[in-house]
């Protein structure tokens, strides 16, 4: 538990100090806690289908009271995901699911960081590609009355 926990503050290290663009990594005027509550839809290429996109009915995020778990849940849920917040930065926040299953190619139990672009767009890192440049396809906030 405790090499996983070492391992877990190193991936965020790294990130911190040495794989978020300067340009990135410049005081903004937003703070990722004050807004990533709301839905979100995946940003898909015109003519591509989405089962989350904000069409479809997005995934929802929400923080709880004291800011230190995030939740997200999908319309087809009948649970939301869980996760303790890490770590948390002006624009970003390092997560890691409760009971996740997935592993890296290493065996290690994956972990995420939510990297807020905008405080109307976000994109995931993977702990494993932290420095490779990979990441998600964006999400953007649903803008429908319907969907906030």
């Amino acid at each position: 538990m405790l090499q996983r926990l070492w391992k877990m503050a190193a991936s965020a290290f790294a990130l911190a100090a040495f794989s978020i663009p300067a340009s990135a990594a410049q005081p903004s005027d937003f703070h990722v806690l004050d807004v990533i509550e709301g839905r979100w839809g995946w940003v898909v290429p015109e003519g591509e289908e989405s089962p989350a996109s904000c069409a479809e009915g997005g995934v929802r995020i929400w923080l709880n009271e004291d800011r230190t778990i995030y939740y997200s849940q999908y319309p087809e849920m009948d649970e939301p995901n869980v996760a303790p917040i890490l770590q948390v930065q002006q624009n970003w926040i390092f997560i890691q699911y409760e009971g996740e299953e997935r592993t890296t190619d290493a065996g290690e139990t994956v972990a995420w960081v939510l990297f807020m672009t905008s405080p109307d767009r976000f994109i995931w890192i993977r702990q494993d590609w932290i420095g490779s440049g990979g990441s998600t396809r964006p999400l953007e906030r649903c803008i429908s009355p319907n969907l906030t």
